[in-house]
């Protein structure tokens, strides 16, 4: 036997709880599935959000790393500038991308470590 109030649990004889004198329920499994299942929906439109932050992160570094160099390096024009002004430019505009994916990737670990601690919290 199960308080649905605190959730303490009590021997099979004894039917109000000591603590706040709600009646006992027999399962308490079965109340617990219908919220896990309730809220699993709620979950996974969670997890797909966190997902796609963080590799839309990934996918912002990434593009910074590999198409940023060869866009601000290694075009016609840019023989023209001297290099250390091309290797300035092109050192910027990629740590620009890469700061917005690491942004990015904050943002959806933030969102899974708040949501674990709600789960731990209830």
């Amino acid at each position: 036997m199960y308080c649905p109030k605190c959730g303490y649990e009590y021997r099979d004889e004894i039917k109000v709880c000591s603590d706040c004198g709600t009646e006992l329920i027999e399962k308490k499994e079965n109340s617990k599935s219908k919220v896990l299942k309730s809220n699993s929906k709620n979950n996974d439109v969670n997890l797909s959000i966190e997902n796609w932050l963080k590799w839309g992160g990934i996918g912002f570094a990434f593009f910074g790393i590999l198409f940023m160099f060869p866009k601000y390096f290694m075009t016609k024009t840019s023989f023209e500038i001297p290099l250390f002004f091309r290797i300035f430019q092109t050192l910027s505009a990629t740590l620009s991308y890469v700061m917005k994916g690491i942004f990015y990737y904050g943002i959806g670990v933030i969102i899974e470590l708040l949501k674990e601690d709600k789960e731990i919290s209830d």
